[in-house]
């Protein structure tokens, strides 16, 4: 059952997404043709030049926005309106776990956010294939290169860095959610109520973690990188790498705690009148 509430709001983040991250992709190619041949052109100016090549970039520029913007108030509508809302009577009448729920919305801000990013990246290539070939097919002659001279040990800790940029993608996600779920326990002005509770989280957690901020100040200089003519080393590998893995658990931890406590609302203090 959770594969298909997770199609059901997946169909939904299509239909609103899949024509902007298309624009994307339309305005990315078009951006690559104005600046090699309008802006690069000094022989067209004026109103010409930024109608043809300057225009085109802001509104690149404007839909990146919109897309980042809309991508948020998404995962707060589709969670609001799907388990709080008009849609939560139909919704908690399926034979249906209230941690499916939570967890069928949280996977499809997950993909939403992963898409995007992907999106953007393939943006930004597109961009460099239309106006510089030459720089594309460049870059990716100098990758093998650039690998080459990379320890593997700094291969490892991107990898556990990008899991430590995943696990907090859901966790802010999870963090969204408890303050929707805090805020629909007022009577009035819920949305109020969430974006404060939203601020009182943070502020909680920005206190922790500035307590714990004195831990990070005693290591060493030395731990990290060195560069040399055989490439770059990690001098201190395994202090480094544990912790990363140490901040991985924390971040898991806490979303698991902001997951629980969605879930406890929902089953037992949910007011859908």
């Amino acid at each position: 059952m959770l594969g298909k509430l997770i199609k059901y709001d997946f169909r939904s983040c299509i239909r609103r997404f899949g024509p902007l991250w298309l624009g994307m992709v339309a305005l990315a190619v078009i951006n690559g043709f104005t600046i090699g041949h309008v802006l690069d052109n000094g022989s067209i100016t004026g109103w010409a030049q930024f109608a043809f090549g300057v225009m085109p970039l802001i509104l690149l520029i404007v839909l990146w926005t919109a897309v980042a913007i809309m991508s948020l108030v998404f995962v707060c509508e589709r969670f609001y309106k799907g388990l709080l809302g008009d849609e939560g009577y139909l919704s908690m009448t399926l034979p249906v776990t209230t941690e499916e729920h939570i967890a069928a919305k949280a996977i499809t801000a997950f993909l939403l956010e992963l898409i995007t990013g992907i999106a953007a990246v393939v943006n930004g290539l597109l961009l460099i294939a239309v106006y510089r070939p030459a720089i594309l097919a460049e870059i990716f002659r100098a990758l093998p290169k650039v690998f080459r001279y990379i320890d593997g040990h700094v291969v490892t800790l991107l990898i556990e860095y990008l899991v430590f940029v995943l696990v907090g993608s859901v966790g802010q996600t999870m963090h969204i959610y408890l303050a929707i779920c805090l805020g629909h326990l007022a009577k009035n002005h819920r949305v109020a109520w969430s974006l404060g509770a939203y601020v009182l989280i943070s502020v909680v957690i920005s206190n922790i973690l500035t307590l714990c901020a004195p831990l990070l100040n005693r290591i060493p200089e030395e731990w990290f990188f060195t560069i040399d003519e055989f490439g770059t080393h990690i001098t201190a590998f395994a202090p480094i790498a544990w912790m990363i893995a140490g901040a991985i658990l924390v971040e898991a931890i806490v979303a698991a705690a902001f997951f629980f406590a969605s879930n406890y609302i929902l089953k037992n203090r949910l007011n859908l009148e």
